[in-house]
């Protein structure tokens, strides 16, 4: 297991490295863009095999790969007290003829089916394709694609997720008060309704980042809701800057305690629609969209024409819903009490056992 945290962990670092840099709220996803890619992977021979495998840091040989997928998804199904799905699925045009070998890998390794859809009939293909994550995210993603497919598609390959989570001790509705939010050097205010807790967290100073961190969790243990909040009102930016060392998420858990903390936390829900092509391309993946080999899919030349991913996230008193899917001084000994008031941008990770996380983004502003 440890080597198939490696793998998705510095994926999913790149993944962050770039898709960081978006200004505003943003949640994203890079276990699901990493099974959309994954199968991507799986049809992929020589040229493109080995540029998806630099680019992701995934080993070159597709069984070694293919066999940590299907880890993954086995160790993600198995999580205690919280609910997680995650789909894959293919879709090809109906003259399209996959290879029976590529059909067996996606059953076997990623829990993925193949089906024909009719891309000369874009609004009935669409459609089929809304239809199917609308059901697989429980209706938290209605529309993954806003406009009709071009009728030039040939291949769409898809994964959605869904979780939700109770907080192990979950916050009083009673205890939620509208209060200021500021951004900007606390030029800038709203009032927002933000939620109170005092309990026992694990809590860190993390004074490389100039910023504080806690983790609250979820029943059954294996997941948290990361928070990493800035000790300046405007110190996001600089924050962002660093993302590729703050993702070092068993290093950042590797310094927390557990300390009483009132924790302030705004409620919100956060929806993100994120066209993943030109982050992809500056993570090394530039091949799939010009003249990749994907044999192992077809015997027809295709290529990439789009990655998108939507990813919805919704934190209140009870836990958190999050759904995607892809086409204070220093803490070294138990202390009395702590105050982590999130009134600024922060930094979030829905993180599976300090390893990797399912979900991340960052709180800007309430819209």
């Amino acid at each position: 297991m440890a080597d198939l945290d490696t793998t998705v962990f510095a994926a999913s670092k790149s993944f962050y490295q770039t898709v960081g840099k978006i200004e505003g709220n943003v949640v994203s996803s890079p276990v699901s863009c990493l099974y959309a890619l994954g199968m991507l992977f799986a049809g992929s021979n020589t040229h493109t095999r080995k540029s998806m495998a630099k680019a992701l840091q995934f080993p070159e040989n597709l069984t070694e790969t293919a066999a940590k997928f299907e880890a993954v998804s086995h160790a993600l199904k198995g999580l205690n007290g919280v609910e997680l799905s995650i789909a894959n699925k293919v879709f090809a045009a109906e003259d399209i003829n996959i290879t029976l070998d590529y059909v067996t890998l996606l059953s076997k390794s990623f829990m993925a089916s193949a089906e024909n859809a009719d891309f000369k009939r874009p609004e009935v293909a669409t459609a089929k394709i809304n239809d199917w994550v609308n059901a697989e995210t429980k209706g938290l993603i209605e529309n993954l694609l806003n406009d009709p497919l071009e009728t030039t598609t040939r291949l769409v390959l898809l994964n959605a997720m869904y979780f939700k989570g109770q907080w192990d001790s979950q916050f009083n509705r009673k205890n939620t008060i509208m209060t200021q939010y500021f951004w900007g050097n606390r030029e800038i205010y709203m009032e927002v309704p933000m939620m109170y807790k005092k309990d026992y967290y694990m809590c860190a100073n993390l004074p490389d980042f100039d910023a504080k961190a806690i983790a609250i969790p979820y029943k059954g243990g294996d997941m948290n809701l990361l928070v990493i909040l800035p000790n300046k009102y405007d110190g996001l930016y600089k924050l962002t800057e660093k993302i590729d060392r703050l993702y070092d998420l068993k290093s950042i858990m590797s310094k927390m305690t557990t300390a009483m903390v009132e924790v302030i936390l705004p409620k919100f829900k956060i929806e993100s629609t994120i066209e993943l092509k030109p982050y992809l391309r500056e993570m090394g993946l530039a091949d799939i969209f010009e003249a990749p080999d994907l044999s192992g899919i077809t015997a027809e030349k295709l290529r990439v024409s789009k990655v998108i991913q939507k990813a919805v996230i919704e934190v209140n008193e009870e836990g958190t819903v999050a759904s995607a899917s892809s086409a204070v001084g220093a803490i070294n000994r138990m202390i009395s009490k702590l105050v982590f008031r999130c009134d600024h941008p922060f930094f979030f990770f829905l993180t599976y056992r300090d390893n990797f996380s399912l979900f991340g983004g960052k709180f800007d502003r309430p819209e």
